[in-house]
């Protein structure tokens, strides 16, 4: 499906509503 990116945040926000935490140190 189409993810959202957020660089600034460090997140990927799917279709479903699921959130992956990627770019983050803290999680």
């Amino acid at each position: 499906g189409v993810f959202m990116y957020s660089k600034d945040e460090g997140y990927i926000v799917g279709e479903s509503g699921t959130v992956l935490k990627i770019g983050s140190a803290r999680l």
